[in-house]
């Protein structure tokens, strides 16, 4: 299991630098759902089973300039982080279930080194494809939200939309090359 995060190449450059992914409140910068996330202290992504799944996130409805974070799961082992079978600008603070529609939606809450954090993200991920309805944005039933930042330790793959300029994939491969990170550029 991956944990996705979509950002804009304008702010990858300062991620890869600091070697941080910083939440909207630390760093006061904005990706998609800035409406409801504005100066959120919480870092969010989305799952995907694989780098090459059919299941992939962005680059569809999306700007150009977009690109995806994909980070081990185990950066989740350390940290308590939220859990979320829906879009939630706050799931730390609204932990608990409701009826919408034929659906029961949640935000759960998990602690530091739970052991079944890969189990648990399985679930969610196959329980969004349930209830994949265009079959292209699964990602808006599944969240998962951490406080404040995270190091870049477990970062493995970058992908890069196909459309972006020449000059953005060469500066994101001079950055992640004096960065001294292992990450797979994908484009």
């Amino acid at each position: 299991m991956l944990l996705a995060h979509i950002t804009k190449i304008k702010y990858l450059e300062k991620i890869l630098k600091d070697k941080k992914l910083k939440s909207n409140a630390l760093t006061n910068k904005f990706n998609i759902g800035d409406g409801i996330y504005y100066l959120s202290k919480l870092v969010f992504f989305n799952i995907v089973d694989k780098i090459n799944s059919k299941y992939q996130i962005g680059f569809k409805n999306y700007e150009d300039g977009e690109v995806v974070l994909y980070f081990d799961y185990n950066l989740l082992y350390n940290r308590l982080y939220y859990e979320s079978n829906h879009y939630s600008d706050r799931p730390d603070l609204k932990l608990s279930k409701w009826k919408f529609g034929n659906r029961i939606l949640y935000n759960k809450m998990y602690p530091r080194y739970h052991k079944n954090t890969k189990k648990n993200l399985s679930k969610l991920f196959n329980n969004s494809i349930k209830v994949l309805q265009n079959g292209k944005a699964f990602f808006v039933f599944q969240q998962i939200a951490i406080k404040n930042e995270c190091n870049l330790k477990y970062l493995r793959y970058i992908r890069l939309n196909k459309t972006m300029s020449d000059r953005h994939i060469n500066d994101v491969k001079k950055i992640l090359k004096d960065s001294n990170l292992d990450v797979e550029l994908i484009i």
